[in-house]
């Protein structure tokens, strides 16, 4: 809170000279992995554990991370639920999406309620991370997905990746969160589709099918209108058997955008 002021008043009046790309999808995808992967071994920015932590101050908070921390640090490619290990393994962000769109609790709004967003705030703060790392910004955010068309209207250079997989095999995933995190199958986790409500009365399988359908759906609805420069759709298992070939592909979706990744 206290830095919240000292950075926003400093923040600059940039032109929108490189992209940031969004790595999207239903919770237990492989989301994770896959920025994991981007963070280690493509030339991008982005949002550690430490820099996470200053959600309000995220600009200052690079600066005081870039000075304490090693920039060029592998993954360990592992995380629990989401969850990464260590000060330097990128962090979902969620404290910071959540204020800059409004969110109170991480349900799907409305396409109406999504045009009223600060997206001046949104633009104005992406645009300063970015040029405070100098170079385009990867970042985890479910919620950036759900609004991806207004998000891409403002700032035209965003891209995406979506990540897939197996609905069955992502389902029975978050069935197992539940049972890991609750005790229960009957505990909601993670986000909510913006039908929820009507599922709420229903058992827990069909739950965690109507979350992985419903979501996905919200996600193809926003891709559908961007240019199709501007996002991939990845299988998760096919970026465990040929990660190579994933990176590649979001390298030249960043360069084709203006970027120099290598």
């Amino acid at each position: 809170d206290y830095l919240t002021s000292f950075e926003e008043d400093r923040y600059l009046e940039l032109e929108e000279t490189l992209p940031s790309v969004h790595v999207i999808g239903v919770p237990r995808a492989g989301t994770t992995l896959m920025t994991q992967l981007l963070c280690s071994y493509l030339d991008v920015g982005y949002i550690n554990n430490l820099i996470a932590r200053f959600w309000k101050a995220p600009v200052t908070a690079i600066r005081i991370s870039r000075e304490l921390l090693d920039e060029h640090v592998e993954s360990s490619l592992s995380s629990k639920y989401g969850k990464t290990h260590h000060i330097y393994e990128p962090h979902e962000f969620n404290y910071f999406w959540a204020d800059k769109l409004d969110y109170d609790e991480f349900k799907v709004k409305p396409e109406e309620q999504a045009e009223n967003m600060d997206w001046e705030g949104v633009s104005l703060a992406l645009k300063n991370i970015i040029h405070a790392f100098g170079k385009p910004v990867a970042f985890k955010s479910f919620v950036m997905g759900w609004h991806a068309g207004l998000m891409q209207r403002h700032l035209n250079k965003t891209c995406f990746v979506w990540i897939r997989r197996n609905p069955l095999d992502n389902a029975l995933s978050l069935l197992e969160t539940r049972e890991n995190h609750f005790g229960s199958r009957y505990n909601w986790t993670t986000l909510k589709p913006k039908n929820y409500e009507s599922l709420k009365n229903d058992t827990p399988h069909q739950q965690v099918a109507a979350q992985v359908y419903y979501m996905e759906q919200t996600y193809q609805e926003q891709l559908n209108k961007l240019p199709e420069s501007n996002y991939l759709i990845l299988r998760y298992e096919e970026v465990c058997k040929n990660p190579a070939a994933a990176l590649k592909a979001v390298r030249n979706m960043l360069n084709e955008r203006g970027a120099d990744v290598t």
